[in-house]
């Protein structure tokens, strides 16, 4: 059974997901886009480029299968555009054929961390390609992070 929750409204993708840890900590690893290929294992790489982890800072990242319906290896950039420890984090994604933004919101919540994320323009895959990614974050700072 799924943990994590997603959908699509008006061109919009929704997802959210509670983690059974401090929404500092939680903030910490999602915010650290380096992780991102545990815990959404579709990115093959994403390494920092520029910058300390907060705004302007820069990412480069590979994708072996992109999420387009042509399916292709891509690269890109990431560039971080809102950091606002422990609530708001967010990045614009920059890549041939995709320019998006992701939009994360962290709340206490009993028993954890809710983290909401919002893509305001997606393809109607986009729970498909989401909640098996936030369910393994939850899984990984369940196991990884004490």
């Amino acid at each position: 059974m799924s943990a994590a929750t997603a959908y699509v409204r008006d061109g919009a993708g929704y997802a959210d997901v509670v983690v059974p840890r401090p929404v500092e900590v939680v903030f910490d690893y999602v915010s650290d886009l380096r992780h991102m290929p545990i815990w959404w294992p579709s990115h093959r790489s994403y390494r920092r480029l520029v910058g300390g982890g907060g705004r302007s800072s820069l990412y480069g990242w590979v994708m072996p299968q992109s999420p387009l319906p042509f399916g292709m290896p891509i690269g890109g950039i990431t560039v971080v555009t809102v950091f606002e420890r422990p609530t708001r984090f967010s990045y614009r994604i920059v890549t041939l054929g995709l320019f998006s933004r992701m939009d994360y919101s962290f709340l206490a919540v009993q028993g954890g961390t809710r983290v909401s994320l919002r893509v305001p323009s997606v393809l109607p895959a986009f729970p498909d390609h989401t909640i098996p990614a936030l369910d393994m974050l939850a899984a990984t700072l369940s196991g990884l992070i004490s």
